[in-house]
């Protein structure tokens, strides 16, 4: 598995079921102009998140920046996210909360994967129609002084 692209992280602690509880508190949108097939709500401030925000604070003390957000993503039945790269976010943590198939391509790559550090600002990425809907928090990262290999010796 090359290490540019995708590191799995074990060592993050999180609650999988209050996550997706703590959904139901989230208001989603989809962005206008964007041939993505994502749902995303904003969920940082959201209060009633508890874990989703916990780990945001834990996240953005071990990488020592305030430039990160924390967000649910639903890929509806039947969606396709198109082959791109992420514009202003270079790097993404995800952590997948629904179950069944959950992979990503890079390019003609595939990796399954639950809870992993990913480069989506410099690779093309995609995810395959789902049979179900795919739920996932999403930490994106803004902050350009944090590279991909940066984060990953921080948070493994």
């Amino acid at each position: 598995m090359p290490a540019e692209k995708i590191k799995h992280l074990s060592k993050l602690s999180y609650n999988k079921e209050l996550m997706l509880s703590e959904i139901k508190y989230a208001t989603f949108f989809v962005e206008e102009n964007k041939l993505n097939g994502w749902e995303k709500a904003i969920v940082k401030d959201v209060v009633e998140c508890t874990e989703v925000v916990r780990i945001y604070n834990e996240l953005k003390a071990q990488l020592s920046t305030d430039d990160i957000t924390a967000r649910y993503y639903i890929q509806r039945t039947g969606n396709t996210i198109l082959p791109h790269t992420d514009g202003k976010c270079h790097t993404s943590i995800n952590i997948v909360l629904s179950s069944g198939s959950e992979t990503i391509y890079f390019g003609d790559s595939a990796y399954a994967y639950t809870c992993a550090i990913l480069n989506v600002g410099q690779h093309m990425h995609q995810v395959h129609s789902v049979e179900s809907n795919r739920i996932l928090v999403r930490y994106p990262i803004y902050d350009t002084s944090l590279t991909f290999q940066s984060i990953c010796n921080l948070l493994n």
